[in-house]
């Protein structure tokens, strides 16, 4: 009953859930790579990159992870960066990282030589590239997750 009341004010107030209780309370920016935690250079430098696209000096609307274009994120909410975080500073040489539209998929066992980190974006395309479209597939797909 609490979680209900929760999503049922924020819903029509922010159009989706960013989760920001989650949100590190220290001032996100790039660090130098020997202040992240991480088992291999790979995924702090994935760290730096993701700190530096969120610094309040460089991301168009931090506190929403848009980064870009309006509508570019890092993440689709803070639980996400937070899991990603974690799975970084877990991550191996022979590891991979594979995104999903922001949403971490999971590490799978690779080559060393095979890329750190696998990303893929869901792309509007055709008649329904409109930012009216994108909005509303935005929130559905927030919704099912």
């Amino acid at each position: 009953a609490e979680y209900f009341f929760f999503f049922f004010f924020f819903f029509p107030q922010h159009g989706r859930i960013y989760g920001y209780r989650f949100r590190p309370a220290e001032k996100l920016s790039g660090k130098p790579i020997d202040e992240y935690r991480g088992k291999c250079t790979e995924a702090k430098a994935f760290q730096v990159m993701i700190d530096n696209n969120l610094d309040f000096e460089v991301a168009l609307y931090p506190y929403e992870l848009v980064t870009y274009g309006e509508s570019g994120q890092v993440c689709q909410n803070w639980m996400q960066y937070l899991l990603i975080k974690k799975y970084l500073e877990v991550m191996t040489q022979d590891q991979t990282l594979v995104l999903e539209s922001g949403h971490p998929l999971g590490l799978f066992r690779s080559h060393p030589s095979a890329p750190r980190v696998i990303l893929t974006n869901g792309l509007m395309v055709g008649l329904f590239d409109t930012p009216a479209d994108f909005t509303r597939a935005a929130a559905m797909y927030s919704a099912l997750i």
